[in-house]
């Protein structure tokens, strides 16, 4: 009789622990942190893609020297591009944060700083005076070369 209460316990021990619920996954938009590094991409993005427009219209020489857009993008087509871009990062660090909330942050921040570091270059070299320098060119001593 023993044995058989030991047995019972046991495989109602074993049946509890097999189902417990599964960790609840974390939901990326209903974070803050989310939605306010997703506002700065954006903007950063969008200053970007207005002084890329600047500058071709200040320098008819200026090309884009991203490689996934054309050499003289118009308007259209740097926001169409980069809303697709934008679009799937996010979409990466929403499936990132799902799997690992810590990890998905991590992720958010890290990317985001990177982005906000190229496209302050990016806007720093397309309105760094009255003629832009051309794609492949640098500006020393406020000429381009």
């Amino acid at each position: 009789m023993c044995k058989k209460i030991i047995t019972l316990v046991l495989l109602i021990a074993l049946g509890a622990g097999a189902q417990q619920e599964r960790p609840k996954r974390s939901n990326p938009f209903k974070s803050k942190q989310f939605w306010i590094t997703l506002g700065i991409r954006t903007g950063l993005a969008i200053a970007d893609a207005e002084s890329t427009v600047t500058a071709q219209r200040r320098n008819p020489l200026f090309s884009e020297a991203n490689p996934l857009f054309s050499n003289k993008p118009s308007r259209g087509e740097l926001y169409s591009k980069g809303a697709a871009i934008e679009a799937g990062l996010t979409l990466l660090t929403a499936a990132i944060w799902r799997k690992s909330e810590t990890a998905g942050r991590t992720f958010d921040a890290l990317h985001t700083g990177m982005r906000a570091i190229a496209h302050t270059i990016a806007i720093d070299n397309n309105l760094s005076g009255p003629t832009a320098c051309p794609a492949n060119q640098v500006r020393v001593n406020g000429v381009c070369q």
